[in-house]
């Protein structure tokens, strides 16, 4: 009876043909499929336009540029002379805070200090002299700052090594 029983058994249980079994992986390889390439496909529609705030920072001088150092006068061999230079914004959309930055050709001989506005120096690369944080300007004001270039050494120094030239301009960045 047991091998009756295990005919039976079988005959109750049918399998199903292979092409069915190969439709159903074949719709849950759509539907997976499907579903994948939905994440990486979209599209969108529309415009942005973005632009630089607007700063101009100028430096200007007098006509003269020559700055002479002449001998003092009685036992004081000190010497000191100045260049007056203005730094002027006409346009700004932002508060802009600046630096001066002076570039001689050679270093300055031993002795001979540099300042503006009586600063002294905060840095110095290459004969590239840095005063930081010199002057601001606020977001819509129009300003002129007049700075003081000013040298200042023992006369003898400064006659032996007397010329050099200058060039002056100013770094400037935007400032919350």
């Amino acid at each position: 009876m047991k091998s009756r029983q295990t005919k039976s058994s079988k005959k109750g249980s049918r399998q199903l043909p292979l092409y069915v079994y190969l439709a159903y992986l074949l719709v849950c390889t759509f539907l997976l499929t499907g579903v994948s390439f939905s994440r990486y496909i979209s599209s969108a529609n529309g415009s942005d336009s973005a632009r630089v705030a607007e700063g101009i920072v100028v430096v200007t001088h007098d006509a003269n540029t020559t700055i002479e150092m002449d001998r003092p006068g009685g036992t004081n061999s000190t010497t000191s002379e100045e260049f007056k230079f203005r730094v002027s914004n006409s346009v700004s959309e932002v508060d802009i805070q600046y630096d001066v930055v002076v570039k001689l050709d050679e270093a300055l001989p031993a002795g001979v200090t540099m300042t503006v506005d009586g600063n002294p120096c905060s840095g110095n690369s290459n004969n590239t002299y840095t005063f930081s944080s010199m002057g601001t300007f606020a977001a819509g004001e129009e300003k002129t700052n007049t700075h003081t270039l000013s040298f200042m050494g023992h006369y003898d120094v400064i006659w032996e090594q007397s010329e050099r030239d200058i060039t002056i301009s100013v770094q400037a960045e935007q400032i919350d």
